[in-house]
């Protein structure tokens, strides 16, 4: 399937999905106190990447743009498909990087991530 295709189809999944599903999986990871909330609350967050088909195919590891994004954590001005790459990059890393996507969480980058999602939607 064409990338850009891809990424219509995945945006038009998100938008019928809501915002507001993500940010109650998030919430519940930014006020849960025990690593079990946080286990739940990471495996709720990539089901519905998952559900919402934000996660695309392509060669990540070799993504140089993406890494370097995530490292200053620049994601303004980005277009939807450069966020969902962004997302599939983390995603992907926590398969091989335990507690990868636990990280990001912590460190902001999710809720940036979907804070500039959400610019693209005029939420």
């Amino acid at each position: 399937m064409n990338l850009v295709l891809k990424i219509e189809e995945s945006k038009s999944v998100l938008l019928n999905y809501g915002f507001d599903h993500f940010e109650s999986i998030f919430s519940t990871y930014k006020t849960a106190a025990q690593s079990n909330f946080e286990i739940r609350a990471v495996m709720k967050f990539v089901r519905a990447c998952y559900e919402a088909r934000v996660l695309i195919e392509f060669d990540w590891i070799n993504w140089k743009e993406g890494f370097e994004a995530l490292d200053s954590q620049n994601f303004e001005n980005k277009g939807l498909q450069f966020l969902c790459m962004i997302l599939t990059v983390i995603i992907r890393k926590d398969r091989i990087v335990e507690n990868y996507l636990l990280h990001e969480m912590k460190r902001g980058t999710i809720e940036k991530l979907l804070n500039q999602i959400k610019v693209h939607y005029g939420k």
